[in-house]
């Protein structure tokens, strides 16, 4: 496992599809996806195995941002509240970069399934 993590990189648009994609509804607003944006990144920092893996220093805010100007995703303003519910097209395209970096996780998933 270690081989396959030194050659992958943990990127905005894979941090911002594994927030989204992973929420049962792949509904969610700007404060929770920020939370989810920041969690997963405090997991792989703080994990001793992915010391060499190359991990974007955008903040979640950032992220968010990029994502969106990227043309990834359109959000929408539903009561007030900015909410990302990507279409069909967007979801099979965010659901490549959330493929990326799943194996990063994999432990973690199993762990909570326990």
């Amino acid at each position: 496992m270690k081989g396959i993590n030194k050659s992958s990189a943990i990127t905005t648009s894979s941090l911002f599809s594994l927030s989204l994609l992973t929420e049962t509804t792949q509904s969610l607003d700007t404060k929770i996806i920020r939370k989810r944006i920041e969690l997963f990144i405090n997991l792989i920092k703080r994990n001793q195995n992915f010391k060499g893996v190359w991990l974007t220093e955008d903040s979640p805010e950032k992220i968010i941002a990029k994502t969106e100007e990227l043309g990834l995703i359109n959000s929408q303003l539903i009561g007030g509240e900015k909410v990302f519910r990507p279409t069909i097209n967007e979801a099979a395209l965010l659901s490549f970069y959330q493929n990326n970096i799943l194996h990063f996780f994999l432990l973690y998933s199993l762990v909570c399934l326990s």
